[in-house]
């Protein structure tokens, strides 16, 4: 999955994990192949093949102690956090990041305090959420039916573009868990269908209660 597409949405806050279990203060962690996140009650499960991409573009299997990939990369268990109302952010994706010859898909997570500025009210944050997609894949975005996972609404956007003459389909789901706004995105290609099968699988997973 481009760069592009994960600078595009929000700054970085990762989620760091692994066999053992590793957490942040507030942001969540994986145990195994499953991310928890005790704040909002929230867990949600990848398949164990599939790769965490942190920032700095580092990225970590699932398959792999994660304690152990850090090391090799060196890379800091807490990076800087500059996004202040964020409490989570991280990428998951079928393959590594720019594997040629293959059609990758993936799921973005970000979570983040809603109520910031002059957003105080749910309304007003999902109308800036989708000015901020039209505006950064300058392409049509189609309000979706409301959709509950786990009896949670979400809002659901749907937009698509055309890269290296394929489709690039993307879902983002926009959902509340008492302050804070849950951000779901999938992307993959229109003609994937087992993609967008995994994905919604993975999206069957998640549950508000863990």
């Amino acid at each position: 999955m481009g760069k592009r597409y994960f600078l595009l949405l929000l700054v970085i806050f990762l989620i760091l994990t692994g066999c053992s279990k590793i957490s942040t203060p507030k942001g969540g962690y994986f145990d195994n192949s499953k991310y928890k996140n005790d704040t909002i009650g929230m867990a949600i499960v990848f398949p164990e093949s599939w790769i965490i991409t942190l920032d700095g573009g580092v990225e970590l299997q699932l398959n792999r102690d994660i304690s152990e990939q850090l090391e090799e990369k060196d890379h800091e268990l807490m990076p800087h956090i500059n996004h202040e109302n964020c409490l989570a952010y991280f990428v998951a994706s079928k393959y590594p990041e720019n594997t040629k010859d293959v059609l990758n898909c993936g799921l973005m997570l970000h979570i983040e305090e809603y109520m910031k500025g002059s957003i105080q009210y749910k309304h007003q944050y999902i109308e800036q959420a989708k000015g901020q997609l039209e505006k950064s894949f300058q392409t049509v975005i189609i309000e979706m039916p409301v959709e509950n996972i786990d009896e949670i609404s979400f809002t659901k956007y749907s937009y698509k573009k055309f890269r290296e003459g394929k489709m690039v389909q993307r879902i983002t789901y926009i959902g509340f868990v008492d302050d804070f706004a849950v951000i779901i995105t999938l992307k993959y290609f229109g003609t994937d269908n087992e993609a967008k099968t995994e994905l919604n699988q993975i999206i069957e997973t998640i549950n508000f209660n863990n």
